[in-house]
């Protein structure tokens, strides 16, 4: 019982201290008194956005009755605050049920959810009830029966998400559209049972980072985010009178890190390396990092590994060209010229020096928070250190020695491997001057779990790829051994950050360029134990999805995205594939997709249920009230967030308490529609869940299917204010019936899944309309239009 409510919390419905008694409701089922036996109370922020001052919270009543409602049964229940009466359909949508809002491959493992949490009831007891898939007319096709699928590795108590059912329901491969029904708790939301599925995410994860582009226009009709160029003017390089990124800096070195020998780089005089270049220096194109609009070189080039590794490594992946993007449909893959637009800046980032810039910033504050991205601040550029040139120079080196980018971009190829080489040169003339522990200074975190060690590791692996030369090989054989416990982070990370990066280019391509073969073989197995992490952490969890056990010990869920750790067990499946490392793949995109304890698909643009209200400052400053879509959101947080406008209030309205001594509210359920920056994603994530979103794509009919964009129209009749108007989208001859979704957003109005045709009642005046349609294999056709009623 009890709809979300906003801005205040309604008396009537708090029951945080005590539920009512079972007599206070009066349920009847076919002219029968159903008695209940228990009462349960449960409350979460839904919606949470500060721009608007529109706070909603979901209350729920949960009660327990002394028999089951039967199938079909008019219930009606009667209290003092609330009277509501449903039939229970077994169709009905269920919260309860919980499958990947996309669908399934046809080749792959197909597995539901089943459970919920009551708040102060605890857990649902399912029970090992039979299941059935039932097709789109309703008709069963499978039936089987739940197995319990327990969650281990929590500390709290009593344990959580002990009472969890799977459906297995991988024997189905007709391709189709399905939902799962339970008996006695009703059906899921639709899904389909199709390979395209793998397109559909690899399109949206693309898409995703074609908005997160910087110094470039976005464009119909391939998004109706659209915007013209952003942050295309120089930045500054900063001297003593640069007062603003002088305090940043000041601020920033009193997180001294303690292997650092060199003075804190506390000012541009402080820093090791003066700055080659003065005035201002074209540092435009890239992507923002994440929600605002800064770029930091370390994650850029973790961005260009993770889309080179999967364009090279991926079989078929160099191939796939029809990601809906404004390249696709060249010839050459999407994969590398994403890359490439991300390797274009991080050369323009190179100093005179040879050495790269840290960050790209504003100039005069630390974020943009009240402007679009086309109407960004003033740029500076940060100094350079040791860590933030090792992983340009790793980048730089790794995309230039692709095979593919060899056979179709050669120029290009070349001209990254010189600016690889000319940062290489910076590293060892700063080792003569500084000696290797004295060069290295820390900026921010970024790059500093292993000060500059693991990138230094990294850009001697991937020259000694790049150009067969035995001196970086040499080095490496001294700065680097995977069997070193120091290389993992908190004593169990594998694969983190430049470490990961040299170990999966040593396993895959370091045979081939003569590196040792133990070494070879040591990084190889890396990958493989990786892998293997992924899946014993999948298993461990009740909704399968890779959560780490030592962070489950300790509750410390932050910037989790399934996707993410996809890309771990992918790595491990290309040298060693396995059941259970794909099953490993598939179930934490499916978790991210939406079979998870909230509903919630963790990706913009995707799902039934989706995140509105994300950390981006491009969002916060567009009148549109869904984000852009293809963006990853973390799936899990430990806490609700402090808010200016809301202060502590998102997490006193959470009940049961996220840090009650006993029975806290489930990890899993606590989301909250809100701006959290521990679910903030950066775009080196985001390119690490396309590349596993690829690996399922490659080898289905849409890795070859012809796609760049088509453009849409919306067609308005005349329009008459007060009168109701019916639009249309169409586009072409692609038939948009068959569209899984389509979203139209009108400027001041809810959002809303609709037909081709959306009908409402225009006011006096300009009307702004959008539609975005999701076709099931994830081409998008978007349409914008402006419009007068008289």
């Amino acid at each position: 019982l009890g709809p979300d409510y906003r801005t205040g919390a309604p008396r009537e419905w708090d029951f945080s201290r005590r539920c009512p008694p079972p007599e206070a409701f009066r349920v009847v089922g076919e002219g029968r008194s159903l008695s209940v036996l228990r009462v349960g109370f449960r409350r979460r922020v839904a919606y949470a956005c500060e721009r608007t001052d529109d706070l909603r919270v979901t209350c729920a009543l949960c009660l327990v009755l002394a028999r089951p409602v039967a199938a079909g049964e008019r219930v009606r229940v009667v209290s003092p605050i609330a009277a509501v009466e449903a039939v229970a359909s077994p169709f009905r949508y269920s919260p309860a049920v919980h499958c990947s809002h996309e669908g399934y491959l046809t080749r792959g493992p197909k597995v539901g959810l089943v459970g919920a949490t009551l708040g102060t009831l605890g857990e649902l007891d399912v029970g090992p009830q039979r299941f059935t898939l039932v097709d789109e007319r309703g008709h069963g096709v499978f039936r089987g029966v739940l197995r319990p699928r327990a969650d281990r590795g929590f500390t709290c108590e009593p344990p959580p998400y002990t009472k969890v059912w799977a459906a297995d329901f991988t024997e189905v491969s007709t391709p189709g559209r399905y939902r799962l029904v339970v008996e006695g708790l009703g059906a899921s939301h639709p899904f389909f049972i199709d390979d395209a599925v793998g397109a559909d995410l690899a399109r949206a994860y693309a898409l995703g980072l074609y908005h997160q582009r910087c110094g470039v226009g976005l464009s119909l009709p391939y998004t109706r985010f659209a915007h013209a160029p952003c942050h295309v003017a120089p930045a500054e390089v900063p001297t003593v009178r640069s007062r603003h990124t002088q305090d940043v800096l000041l601020e920033l070195s009193r997180q001294r890190d303690g292997r650092q020998s060199a003075p804190a780089l506390s000012s541009v005089a402080r820093a090791r390396f003066p700055f080659s270049k003065a005035g201002r220096v074209d540092v435009h194109g890239g992507h923002h990092d994440a929600g605002d609009y800064s770029k930091y070189l370390i994650d850029s080039a973790l961005l260009v590994h993770a889309l080179t590794f999967t364009a090279d490594c991926v079989p078929g992946a160099s191939r796939i060209d029809n990601l809906g993007l404004p390249e696709s449909g060249d010839g050459v893959a999407d994969l590398l010229q994403m890359a490439c637009h991300e390797a274009d800046f991080i050369c323009r980032a190179q100093d005179g020096d040879g050495g790269f810039y840290f960050l790209v910033y504003p100039r005069d504050r630390k974020y943009e928070w009240d402007v679009p991205p086309d109407r960004g601040d003033r740029q500076v550029v940060f100094p350079k250190n040791t860590s933030a040139t090792a992983a340009c120079v790793a980048a730089l080196a790794q995309i230039s020695a692709s095979p593919s980018l060899r056979a179709s971009r050669p120029r290009e190829a070349a001209r990254y491997l010189r600016a690889a080489r000319a940062g290489f040169a910076f590293l060892e003339r700063a080792w003569t001057l500084h000696g290797r522990v004295g060069a290295y200074q820390r900026i921010t975190h970024y790059g500093a779990e292993f000060a500059d060690r693991d990138e230094i590791a990294w850009a001697e692996a991937e020259m000694a790829v790049a150009t067969g030369e035995p001196r970086y090989a040499r080095l490496l054989a001294v700065d680097f051994d995977p069997r070193d416990p120091e290389t993992l982070r908190w004593t169990w990370w594998r694969m983190y950050e430049g470490y990961g990066c040299a170990t999966r280019t040593i396993a895959f391509r370091g045979r081939a360029a003569g590196l040792p073969a133990d070494l070879v073989e040591a990084c190889r197995q890396r990958v493989l134990d990786a892998g293997r992490d992924q899946v014993l952490w999948a298993d461990a969890c009740a909704y399968r999805t890779s959560f780490p056990l030592p962070d489950k010990r300790f509750g410390n869920a932050v910037w989790h995205a399934g996707g993410d750790h996809a890309f771990d067990a992918m790595a491990a499946a290309l040298i060693a594939p396995s059941a259970s490392l794909f099953a490993t793949v598939v179930s934490n995109l499916d978790f991210d997709q939406g079979a998870n304890p909230s509903n919630v698909d963790f990706v913009t643009g995707l799902g039934w249920r989706r995140p509105r209200e994300i950390v981006s400052q491009a969002h916060a400053n567009d009148w549109r009230k869904l984000p852009p879509s293809g963006l990853a959101v973390g799936s899990l947080r430990s806490v609700e967030p402090f808010l200016p406008r809301f202060g502590t209030r998102l997490r006193e309205l959470s009940f049961p308490p996220d840090d009650a001594p006993r029975a806290p509210s489930p990890l899993y359920d606590r989301w909250s529609d809100s701006w959290h920056v521990q679910t903030e994603l950066v775009t080196a994530t985001q390119a690490r869940c396309l590349g596993a979103a690829i690996f399922l794509m490659v080898g289905t009919p849409q890795a070859r299917q012809p796609w760049r964009g088509a453009a849409a129209e919306i067609r308005v009749p005349p329009a008459r204010a007060g009168e109701p108007l019916t639009v249309r989208l169409t586009c072409g001859a692609l038939d948009l019936s068959k569209a899984s979704r389509i979203v139209w957003e009108r400027a001041g109005c809810e959002p809303v899944f609709g037909g081709v045709t959306l009908t409402f009642t225009p006011l006096p005046g300009v009307s702004k309309v959008e539609a975005e349609a999701q076709m099931p294999d994830g081409r998008r056709i978007s349409a914008a239009t402006s419009f007068s009623a008289r």
